[in-house]
């Protein structure tokens, strides 16, 4: 997304490209964390670092891919360097920042939808939105556009990650890559549970989720939970928000001239709302 925002208006995409690779290896620096951070057993379809080897070894692999996101970013052109350097800064401490939220949350009885959406912002949309804005500077873009692929970006993220608390619970595990029903075990606050705390049998079915119960009570109650969603209408309530945040992404390329770059990003958004994955 980094390199097509700074092709859109007619830069040659390789002043972007060690722009991209910073973004690309900071994403992967915080899933090495988040995982090690969430117990997880699964990336990708393959071990999480620190499971197959130990979490210091994560933690270590972690801390150099944050030293090479930089190492990388040194090398974009210099007369916007100093510029997309303080963005991708302020992107990896609100990155930071959404984390630590994510985790204060799961001790908290209750969070409201006005947190979690400031949680995922910082936890994920900025760095959507960082990578979009980044890409349009070194392209040349008016403010006016950089604000607009800044808000593509953010936009973009908030309805991924919400499309992703959907796809923890609906999805299959080997399409998605990860344990299933993870966030319910671990406690997590999603916008799923947040809706779903809102009923005396929302919360019930949200309490019986442990990670002691073996792994068919866990399939279990995954299918009572989903059912649940369906029955309460929570489920097309959360497919309407995804459905907005990503509508209001599209309307921000709008003011873009129609060119190869931006089919790709519209290709990429209408990919992304239709994921299984």
């Amino acid at each position: 997304m980094l390199v097509l925002c700074s092709t859109l208006n007619g830069r040659n995409y390789r002043h972007a490209l060690h722009a991209a690779a910073a973004v690309e290896i900071l994403h992967n620096f915080s899933l090495i964390h988040d995982d090690i951070m969430d117990n997880d057993d699964m990336r990708r379809g393959r071990e999480t670092i620190h499971k197959k080897w130990n979490p210091n070894i994560a933690i270590l692999s972690g801390d150099f891919l944050a030293a090479a996101a930089y190492k990388a970013l040194s090398q974009c052109p210099k007369d916007v360097l100093p510029y997309v350097s303080n963005i991708f800064a302020d992107g990896f401490i609100e990155l930071c920042e959404g984390q630590a939220l994510d985790k204060e949350f799961e001790t908290q009885t209750t969070v409201s939808e006005k947190d979690y959406m400031n949680m995922i912002r910082q936890k994920t949309a900025v760095l959507f939105g960082a990578a979009t804005r980044i890409g349009g500077i070194i392209g040349g873009v008016s403010p006016k556009q950089e604000k607009a692929l800044r808000d593509f970006g953010l936009h973009f993220g908030l309805a991924f990650q919400i499309q992703d608390d959907l796809l923890d619970i609906i999805s299959d595990e080997n399409t998605f890559g990860k344990n299933i029903g993870s966030d319910l075990i671990e406690k997590k606050k999603t916008y799923l549970s947040i809706l779903a705390s809102r009923s005396e049998q929302g919360r019930g079915l949200l309490d019986t989720f442990s990670p002691e119960h073996p792994e068919t009570r866990h399939r279990q109650l995954l299918t009572e939970f989903i059912d649940f969603l369906d029955s309460s209408g929570i489920r097309k309530q959360t497919q309407r928000r995804i459905d907005s945040h990503f509508k209001s992404a599209l309307k921000n390329l709008n003011g873009f001239k129609n060119t190869p770059a931006k089919n790709r990003l519209l290709e990429i958004t209408h990919q992304a709302w239709h994921r299984s994955y």
